[in-house]
């Protein structure tokens, strides 16, 4: 992404991984993000993997945007083969700013790739 540009700038371009569905802190690890994608159902964890990737933008339902990096990704799958993704956040991150509703977009500017 070119740091010359507000990063309101690309999130029209960034594809959409999910909507927060819950937050919380772990103690000593940092702030997950819980939610599903139904996109996300058919694909194997690799390639979810790789489309979060290492950093996200969460845009805040008040319309703040945070950009923040990724320590670790966790997709379960329930038995009717949904996926159910929880995303744990560095954690320099502040649980009290992100909120239920909140969408969660890739930081990979599709022109970029």
């Amino acid at each position: 992404m070119r740091g010359d540009q507000p990063l309101h700038q690309y999130t029209r371009l960034m594809p959409a991984i999910m909507s927060v569905l819950d937050v919380f802190e772990l103690a000593e690890c940092g702030v997950v993000i819980a939610g599903s994608n139904p996109r996300f159902n058919e694909l194997k964890n690799e390639a979810i993997q790789e489309i979060i990737g290492k950093a996200l933008v969460i845009q805040l339902p008040q319309g703040e945007e945070l950009s923040v990096n990724v320590v670790e990704v966790d997709i379960a799958r329930s038995l009717v083969d949904q996926v159910n993704i929880s995303i744990l956040l560095e954690h320099t991150v502040d649980l009290e700013k992100i909120k239920i509703g909140s969408q969660v977009l890739s930081l990979e500017n599709p022109e970029e790739s």
